[in-house]
């Protein structure tokens, strides 16, 4: 297999997971983190207010999620924040970040990046352990993928593709609240996915 073919298919795995990551700064998609810290159920009312992704949560979940490229040694920085509002049964979560990784693929150096900007709105009922967001809308999302390989830049083919359509609409996630900390773990089919749970400072 040629360096060409690894990196092209690299770009686009690797594009797909960043993008995942990055949009597990709130609800509105699924992502790896590290596992949460076990905190006793909170008081629905612990939600309000304004919530940064911790940027190291998204670089170990970034790390998770690269363990599909097996041996490449990933580096992964962070830039920019990602914050999550609760407030009156209404959501919106501000997308300003990004995440670039360099690895490299059969003695070339590939990079690739992955950005998402702009404003996802929806509405959102708590009880004391768990959340659900509806009617999310992410029209005003926008999202960038780049990639180079030995420092030309790469198509990332369908990668680039990727829309606002992949948001999910609708999810729910437990939540535990601590202090100035808020975990947040999705709920898939009734089932917490801990290896998936994002961490938040509050704002």
């Amino acid at each position: 297999m040629n360096g060409g073919t690894t990196a092209s298919t690299t770009s686009r795995t690797t594009a797909r997971i960043l993008l995942t990551v990055l949009g597990a700064g709130g609800l509105v998609t699924l992502g790896w983190v590290a596992i949460a810290p076990l905190f006793a159920d909170s008081p629905s009312d612990c939600l309000e207010g304004t919530w940064a992704t911790d940027p190291e949560s998204i670089r170990a979940s970034a790390l998770a999620g690269l363990g599909e490229t097996r041996g490449l040694d990933p580096e992964v920085t962070v830039d920019g924040e990602t914050l999550t509002t609760f407030h009156d049964g209404i959501y919106t979560i501000d997308y300003d970040q990004r995440v670039d990784v360099t690895m490299v693929v059969e003695d070339r150096t590939f990079t690739a990046g992955a950005g998402i900007v702009g404003v996802a709105t929806g509405s959102y009922t708590a009880t004391g352990t768990e959340v659900r967001v509806v009617d999310i809308d992410a029209d005003d999302v926008r999202q960038e993928i780049t990639a180079t390989l030995d420092g030309v830049t790469y198509d990332t083919g369908d990668a680039a593709d990727l829309s606002s359509d992949d948001l999910e609409t609708d999810a729910t996630s437990s939540y535990r609240c601590h202090g100035d900390e808020l975990v947040l773990t999705p709920v898939i089919g009734g089932v917490e996915v801990p290896e998936q749970a994002s961490v938040h400072h509050r704002r």
